[in-house]
């Protein structure tokens, strides 16, 4: 884009331009790489998203394409790394004398928009007719229409509400809240701890996940309240509520029953940890059909996961040491997991640098 504004990118002129563009939106991208071509630096074409191209069942004749553009194109995924190591080759192999002949011609932007436009319909091989009208743009038109919209879309948020409250969704978190973590999971937990003569301090460690420790959250109450929390984030109070056979207006009072699980500290840790770990099931339900891969997903997961118990472990272990001058529950456990973090980072550094060593850069 420098190029185009007449502005030095670099203090000599570069030998190579890599035009990296979406293979999903060809047509509109072509446009700005038609534009570098007519600079008379040599081009190299990046198609990126090849997987979107061959997930929907469709084509790029890279050799065609190549030879009507008349410059080098290569196929690739950037997020994978796919397709690196011949990029790098086609521009190291790149005639830096050969300038493209093929757009010298387009005199203006209509003639440029209708050289794109064949060029894309004779170089890419699509599985589906783009004129067909399938079932999925029949039911845009209606829910989309300008007058029937709004109505239904207001009727199909009615019907989700009615559905999670009174429901189906209502009946499954009243159960899970109620009878499930409400009777029993701690029933059954404190039951047989107890059978083994246990000490209660001790049962609290056992049953809460061992992860929750160094964030200072002893208790299987806090666990609960999380797990009900990955269901839809207000679960948590209700789960409170019910664990401690507290009203809703009990807990917001000062002194109340969460005084008996939290210190000032570990409660803004525990409001700051479900902030930033993912959301609900809807949500990771709505980023499960964005991402398309299920590696993505865990990915985008487990990084929401890291950044809440970061923050929230950073947040219990200092503020402790700042406001109490003591050191907080679980002090040598956050010792061990931070430990871990910074190695978990560091080896995902080393593979990335490893990677790009492998492809040649």
């Amino acid at each position: 884009m420098l190029l185009l504004l007449g502005r030095k990118l670099l203090p000599e002129k570069p030998d190579v331009i890599i035009n990296i563009i979406d293979s999903s939106n060809l047509e509109r991208n072509l446009l700005f790489t038609t534009q570098l071509l007519e600079i008379g630096i040599p081009v190299v074409i990046a198609l990126n998203k090849q997987d979107v191209i061959r997930r929907n069942g469709d084509r790029i004749d890279l050799e065609g394409l190549s030879k009507d553009l008349g410059c080098q194109a290569v196929e690739g995924v950037a997020n994978v790394g796919d397709g690196l190591k011949q990029l790098i080759e086609k521009v190291v192999a790149t005639d830096l004398k050969k300038n493209a002949e093929k757009i010298a011609n387009l005199k203006n932007d209509q003639e440029r928009e209708i050289f794109i436009k064949d060029l894309v319909k004779k170089n890419i091989v699509k599985k589906k007719n783009s004129n067909e009208v399938t079932f999925s743009d029949k039911v845009d038109r209606i829910v989309a229409n300008a007058y029937l919209g709004i109505p239904i879309f207001a009727v199909i948020m009615w019907g989700i509400y009615a559905f999670s409250i009174n429901g189906f969704g209502g009946f499954l978190s009243g159960y899970i809240n109620d009878s499930l973590f409400g009777e029993i999971i701690p029933n059954a937990a404190n039951g047989f701890f107890e059978s083994l003569g246990v000490n209660p301090l001790l049962q609290a460690l056992i049953v809460i996940a061992p992860m929750l420790i160094p964030l200072g959250f002893l208790g299987w109450q806090m666990a609960a309240a999380t797990l009900t929390g990955f269901i839809a984030k207000e679960n948590v109070v209700a789960t409170f509520a019910i664990i401690l056979a507290a009203s809703d207006q009990a807990l917001h009072l000062v002194g109340g029953p969460l005084t008996e699980l939290f210190t000032p500290v570990t409660a803004f840790a525990f409001l700051v940890f479900n902030l930033f770990t993912t959301p609900c099931f809807a949500a990771i339900g709505a980023m499960n059909t964005e991402y398309q891969s299920r590696k993505w997903l865990t990915r985008a997961v487990l990084f929401q996961l890291a950044v809440g118990y970061t923050l929230a472990m950073l947040i219990t272990q200092i503020g402790t040491l700042i406001v109490y001058g003591e050191l907080a529950v679980g002090f040598v456990p956050a010792i061990f997991m931070a430990g871990l973090l910074y190695y978990l980072i560091k080896r995902s550094k080393y593979k990335n640098k490893t990677v790009l060593v492998e492809e040649g850069v």
